[in-house]
């Protein structure tokens, strides 16, 4: 859920370095929501829950959304770095 957070936490942010509209804002906030939607049907579908430990698949979700927050971060320099709403959305899922 802190990911979910994070993105509205750092609009203002966001908005007082690039001059991010309200339209652009609500879409990198949804696309965090959009990614949890649907890695919780990826989940669902595929029975996750069942057929793991709850902890250990708390643990790897945890794990890869740290990964993959540091990936992007770290990784794609900020010249290459177009949109943040797909980033957001796989950070989510």
């Amino acid at each position: 859920m802190a990911l979910w957070f994070s993105a509205t936490e750092v609009v203002p942010a966001l908005n007082a370095e690039g001059g991010l509209d309200d339209f652009t804002a609500g879409l990198f906030t949804s696309a965090v929501q959009a990614g949890f939607v649907l890695g919780t049907l990826c989940a669902a579908q595929f029975g996750i829950a069942d057929r793991f430990d709850p902890r250990q698949i708390f643990l790897v979700s945890a794990e890869v959304a740290a990964l993959t927050n540091l990936a992007f971060w770290r990784l794609i320099p900020p010249d290459r770095q177009r949109s943040p709403r797909p980033r957001r959305f796989w950070l989510g899922f």
